[in-house]
């Protein structure tokens, strides 16, 4: 799950950090960020996803946080996000063919709004290959997305970003990714032979989208 930080947590930030006159809620140290459980957060028990397109719109993680706190479910998919969990399906089992083992997926995020992005493959070798690396072989392979992607990169490697991280976020995170007044960032793995999805308890502080103090 995330590593989060909000103005309520400030208390327990060093003295030094509180006695920046800059002092910015949403601007902080990566120490200053907590590690949120998965329980705390997302569904109780493992998560998983779509790795084959036919399983696609039926795997059910079970409530989040958020519909646990509500006493509902979410409205069910739409469809451009069922297709959507069918490419990142179609774009599991292509990786697998690559040699993937597992894929590794960073977010970060703020005030209801949440970013994920596609990090590297671990191959069965154990090697990593990085996402750029991932992309250029899928197309070599013949792989493009049969969705929109957006982003001034190549179709597939925008949909390694648009397709499959972000719909893996949604079923670790929630919708908008959960958010709330504070901001975030984190990573995940996913098993691409059994779609177990792990988080990160203790990701390297690596943002896109998040600024944080120091960098």
């Amino acid at each position: 799950m995330p590593r989060i930080f909000s103005i309520e947590m400030a208390d327990e930030l060093p003295d030094e950090v509180l006695d920046d006159e800059e002092f910015d809620p949403f601007l902080a140290p990566p120490e200053a960020f907590q590690y949120v459980p998965a329980p705390e957060f997302g569904p109780k028990g493992p998560v998983r996803v779509a790795v084959e397109p036919s399983q696609a719109g039926k795997i059910d993680n079970g409530p989040d946080a958020y519909e646990r706190y509500a006493g509902k479910r979410s409205r069910p998919q739409d469809e451009w996000a069922l297709k959507a969990e069918a490419e990142a399906a179609r774009f599991a089992v292509a990786l697998s063919a690559l040699g993937a083992e597992m894929a590794y997926v960073r977010y970060d995020g703020g005030n209801d709004e949440g970013f994920a992005w596609f990090d590297h493959c671990v191959m069965t070798d154990g090697s990593k290959r990085e996402a750029d690396h991932v992309a250029n072989d899928l197309e070599a392979a013949g792989v493009t997305p049969g969705m929109q992607t957006w982003g001034g990169r190549s179709p597939t490697r925008n949909a390694l970003d648009d397709l499959v991280a972000s719909t893996w976020a949604v079923k670790l995170l929630g919708e908008g990714y959960g958010t709330g007044e504070y901001v975030m960032y984190g990573a995940f793995s996913v098993e691409l032979a059994t779609g177990l999805l792990t988080d990160d308890p203790n990701p390297a502080p690596i943002t896109r989208n998040l600024k944080l103090k120091g960098e």
